[in-house]
């Protein structure tokens, strides 16, 4: 912003762009088809745009792509820690990030103990997470870095008087974010059941 006011929008905009390209990438793998993984992507861009705007919520969005395109890398274990320096320096959402990755790491710790029918510990993994929560720490706003996602939990909070805080209405209006919703909704709930059916 210093530089030039102009930079802010054009840095939004390409992390919208990048994090929009990370969700079309996962979910082409999934799918195995552009056209669909495109289709979806649109539906999620035209359904969240009350939610693009210039504020640091976007960090998070970037960073749970990386998280969801990088998680089955050999090397994302590396990754982590330093993404969460980052992430912590720009946004309060680093708390997603800790569960993402906490939880990828319990489930792949569950399948191979599974798959071998004994405990099996990947500790590079876990070793991993641990240093993300001690990254959270490489922060200048020290404890209010951990006050800040918790103030989202009081009832009396003035967050909850934000947009994607409340529940999405119940009607149908498709040039409303709600009637989007529930397009985007039914959409995801047929495919399901297609994919289902095929599997």
């Amino acid at each position: 912003y210093s530089l030039d006011p102009q930079l802010v929008p054009w840095l939004n905009l390409a992390a919208i762009i990048a994090a929009f390209t990370c969700s079309f990438w996962v979910a082409r793998s999934f799918s195995g088809s552009t056209l669909a993984a495109g289709a979806t992507i649109w539906l999620a861009a035209a359904s969240s745009h009350w939610f693009l705007d210039i504020r640091p919520h976007i960090f998070t969005l970037l960073g749970v792509g990386v998280l969801l395109v990088t998680r089955e890398k050999r090397w994302a274990p590396y990754l982590w820690p330093p993404l969460m320096v980052v992430w912590v320096n720009l946004h309060g959402g680093y708390s997603f990030a800790l569960g993402l990755i906490g939880l990828h790491v319990l489930i792949r710790t569950l399948e191979q103990s599974f798959a071998a029918r004994r405990a099996v510990i990947p500790w590079g993994d876990w070793t991993s997470v641990g240093l993300c929560f001690v990254a959270v720490a490489v922060t200048p706003f020290g404890r209010g870095v951990i006050d800040y996602p918790l103030a989202y939990l009081n009832a009396d909070s003035t967050f909850r008087q934000l947009i994607e805080w409340h529940p999405p209405r119940y009607w149908l209006d498709l040039r409303d974010f709600d009637g989007r919703f529930w397009l985007m909704a039914a959409l995801t709930a047929a495919g399901a059941i297609f994919a289902l059916r095929e599997s």
